[in-house]
């Protein structure tokens, strides 16, 4: 059997079967594949998600003490993958599998990262967020669209400035990021088709922020001569925004998700007019959501480990749609996806790999009680009723207990009516990880590249 894994960044878990944004590529993937209801993240955001992804172990905590000089941004956990770890493409590649990486997420391409390793072929996708394709001309770049205060201001948000800089010759659809992912891995498949088995992992960065899609992508969600498209959303932040200006910014993402999901189809088509989909596993997934407004905040951070930013889309696509339209509501995580793929591939990773995850179609690996999840130096305990939340570095450090059953948006803290329940969770975390509090020894680099807007003067 062949496998694709499709990962694309900050696609909150709801955009799958959401009311309003469309969604038809992935709706396909729902009905002829199994939906995992209740998939998570498990050490976050982007390079350790993958981290996790890459190894089937825990990233959490940040135990490796490795440098990470002109890494940005430096962030503990944000590092590359320990050399005594295998990844899952050096343990198929050692099986004879012919393994393959598209994506345009520059994070896990720079100098200092190794998330190419074991991959036959890889292709990076340049041109998002920070990426330094280019250092001018700064005199083409404006960001006054894009400011709450219309400031041309190029050293506000500096990744933004790259990002436009970078974007400078891009004229019809065809040249934005996402379809040139999708497309070079369809040219991918047609290389690779008479290499089987082979397994192929699609990284896109999108809908990631910069929310920029086509803008006719978000004017299907909503239109108004009352926002500027704040396609740095947390350029509003703090703003008191309008209405319009809320929904306004919401819709690009809504665009940017629909956007993904029409290439994302492109992709999948190609798999089927080469009649593929009959011995290939197609696995959709993300690394984090995002906030969309629910706690008065565009963005993602650690401060907040709740549903919207720590819950996935997890759909996995099985040959000749086996299990199509089902849903499994059991706790799944990052680490789960190496022994899941090995195994649907028909191999069987050897144990001193010591992997965190389990077979999510073994019947007798059962699915855990609680998870835990990690962002910088927090954490969360989570099961199907709780949500603790708490500090991992200080003894005392709990923030938040709550209950999922009777506060589905996790609104109320309760853990002082409910201490038996904090000190289950901590118990849980304790037992799973060692004693509290936990030393961060991985707290990234300062000697950053510094931000191309910070270091050169527009007009200098």
């Amino acid at each position: 059997m062949n496998c694709v894994l499709i990962c694309c960044d900050t696609f909150r878990w709801d955009m799958v079967g959401h009311p309003v944004v469309q969604t038809p590529a992935i709706d396909r993937l729902v009905r002829e594949g199994v939906t995992f209801s209740n998939a998570f993240g498990e050490g976050l955001p982007t390079i350790q998600a993958r981290r996790t992804m890459f190894t089937g172990l825990r990233s959490f905590p940040w135990r490796h003490d490795m440098g990470s000089r002109g890494l940005s941004p430096a962030i503990p956990g944000w590092h590359r993958i320990p050399d005594e770890q295998t990844t899952l493409s050096e343990f198929l590649y050692e099986q004879g599998v012919v393994t393959g990486l598209v994506g345009d997420t520059y994070h896990m391409f720079k100098a200092t990262q190794n998330f190419t390793r074991g991959f036959c072929c890889w292709d990076f996708i340049r041109g998002q967020e920070g990426d330094p394709v280019r250092s001018g001309p700064l005199s083409a770049v404006d960001v006054s669209p894009y400011h709450p205060e219309g400031k041309n201001d190029l050293t506000l948000w500096p990744t933004l400035t790259q990002y436009l800089l970078n974007m400078l010759d891009r004229q019809t659809e065809e040249d934005y990021l996402t379809p040139r992912v999708f497309r070079r891995a369809s040219k991918w498949l047609e290389e690779n088709r008479d290499n089987a088995p082979w397994f192929l992992w699609v990284d896109s960065f999108a809908p990631h922020e910069r929310w920029d899609p086509p803008m006719e992508f978000a004017d299907a969600y909503y239109v108004t001569d009352q926002s500027r498209n704040y396609i740095q959303p947390q350029l509003i932040n703090g703003t008191d925004p309008t209405p319009a200006e809320i929904e306004r910014t919401k819709a690009l993402y809504y665009g940017y998700v629909t956007f993904v999901d029409k290439w994302m189809g492109v992709f999948l088509d190609k798999l089927e007019q080469m009649h593929l989909l009959d011995d290939t596993a197609v696995i959709f997934t993300s690394d984090h959501g995002t906030e969309l407004w629910d706690r008065g905040r565009f963005g993602k951070g650690q401060d907040r480990l709740l549903g919207y930013n720590t819950r996935i889309p997890l759909v996995m696509r099985l040959p000749e749609g086996e299990k199509g339209g089902s849903v499994r509501p059991d706790l799944v995580q990052h680490q789960d996806l190496f022994p899941t793929i090995c195994r649907l591939m028909g191999l069987e990773p050897p144990e001193e790999f010591g992997l965190a995850g389990r077979d999510l179609f073994n019947a007798s690996e059962r699915a855990p009680d609680r998870i835990i999840i990690a962002w910088g130096t927090n954490v969360s305990v989570r099961n199907n009723r709780w949500n603790l939340t708490l500090d991992s570095t200080e003894k005392d450090g709990v923030h938040a207990l709550y209950d999922l059953q009777n506060d589905p948006e996790e609104c109320h803290d309760v853990r002082c009516s409910h201490p038996e329940v904090v000190q289950e969770s901590l118990m849980f975390l304790e037992n799973t990880l060692g004693p509290r509090p936990y030393e961060i020894k991985h707290r990234g680099d300062r000697r950053q590249a510094p931000a191309l807007a910070v270091s050169i003067r527009p007009n200098g």
